[in-house]
């Protein structure tokens, strides 16, 4: 978890951490899930994790990682793996408003 200031490298950060874990550590992307506040949070940090790995020739691919916010992820693995509770086909999520 890192917790700091607007422009201290909180994004940097996690791009090297993600980059080093799949190119020196032989990690899968698919292994990796990164989580941020915002949507657009998470475009920019896929956005430069890309950069950063064809920048050092690297052909992963780097759609494979689970980057988003908590809701966005946890909304992927509730479609992803509906079978194993109890919704039905077509459950919505319910926001502020609905409720």
């Amino acid at each position: 978890m890192i917790i700091a200031g607007p422009g201290s490298g909180k994004t940097f950060t996690l791009v090297e951490r993600v980059t080093n874990l799949i190119v020196n550590h032989g990690v899968s992307p698919e292994a990796i899930l990164v989580s941020t506040f915002t949507e657009k949070a998470a475009q920019e940090l896929l956005t430069r994790i890309s950069n950063r790995l064809h920048s050092i020739g690297s052909k992963v691919n780097p759609n494979a990682l689970e980057v988003g916010t908590l809701h966005s992820i946890f909304l992927r693995i509730l479609e992803d793996h509906r079978e194993f509770t109890r919704l039905k086909r077509n459950f919505t999520l319910m926001d502020q408003f609905d409720q």
